[in-house]
């Protein structure tokens, strides 16, 4: 009788404590839906911001992958830093919103076409910026950030590396030549010409569609090789002199001519003489906007 009576006990000891386990589990996760329905019902207020700044929840999905909330709200405390035409709060959010959605739009894109971005590139890109704003501006690029508020790597993996991807995806598109089949006959046709005379200088000057260099029949000037565009550099660098070549950019296609090599007295700066003739490609912008416009996306956030 006392074993059945303990048993009795045993079970009845287990039965409370799995009730008090289901109860709190049911309470836990009541407090839970009820924090989320709090966090992503209603206005945003300062407390809201605060928990998606510090924790990685995402506000919108983009072609379903999500965009988190501190990705959002600091460029929101950039775009309110910055806001000199006195815009107002909800203004800013949408702009703010809109840009961000058109950024993951089309990093799903490029994603979608296996067009990447290395950290070399964005290193470069930083390199050549940090070059632009000591000529203009005499500080240094960690000076200028410091002085605007920004991130010096924020600047680089989001800012810059947002630029570098747009500008591959540009590069991919100008390179396709079912994207572009005007631009690549006119290119066929005018890589024969002047592989089959010595005539390149006139046929820029008729036929190049660029107007700066155009008047002067394609010719560059001796460049350094940091001036040209990056994606250029690599090719011409490796080309020998007397050398043509057909290459694409973000901008459109080249056909270069490289006039000469040489170093520049005094100062070992390598650089090189260039003839160029310029074909424009379609329409880039037109194209990207074509391929993203129907790209579902969802809000998770009332903005």
């Amino acid at each position: 009788m006392d074993k059945i009576l303990q048993q009795k006990i045993t079970v009845g000891k287990k039965r409370t404590a799995k009730k008090a386990i289901i109860g709190f589990s049911v309470f836990v996760l009541l407090a839970i839906i009820g924090f989320l329905f709090w966090l992503f019902t209603g206005e945003i207020t300062n407390a809201k911001k605060q928990i998606f700044i510090s924790s990685p929840l995402p506000i919108m999905l983009v072609q379903n992958r999500p965009v988190y909330g501190n990705e959002f709200f600091q460029r929101l405390a950039l775009a309110e830093k910055f806001n000199v035409q006195n815009k107002s709060e909800k203004n800013l959010i949408m702009e703010v919103k809109n840009r961000l959605i058109y950024e993951h739009k089309v990093k799903r894109l490029a994603a979608s076409l296996k067009v990447p971005v290395s950290q070399n590139q964005i290193n470069k890109a930083y390199d050549t910026y940090k070059q632009a704003v000591l000529q203009t501006s005499g500080i240094t690029v960690e000076e200028s950030l410091e002085e605007k508020g920004i991130n010096q790597n924020y600047f680089k993996e989001e800012i810059l590396s947002f630029e570098q991807l747009n500008s591959n995806l540009a590069i991919w598109f100008n390179g396709q030549r079912n994207l572009n089949e005007k631009a690549y006959r006119t290119a066929d046709f005018l890589m024969q010409e002047v592989n089959s005379s010595s005539t390149f200088a006139d046929i820029a000057s008729l036929y190049s569609q660029d107007e700066d260099s155009k008047q002067f029949e394609g010719d560059l000037g001796f460049v350094e090789l940091y001036n040209l565009l990056p994606e250029l550099q690599e090719k011409i660098d490796a080309a020998a002199s007397g050398e043509i070549l057909l290459l694409q950019s973000s901008l459109g296609l080249h056909i270069i001519k490289i006039e000469g090599k040489n170093v520049l007295e005094g100062s070992g700066t390598p650089k090189v003489h260039l003839r160029q003739i310029f074909i424009k490609t379609s329409n880039f912008n037109s194209w990207l906007e074509t391929q993203i416009q129907n790209y579902k996306v969802t809000s998770l956030i009332n903005f």
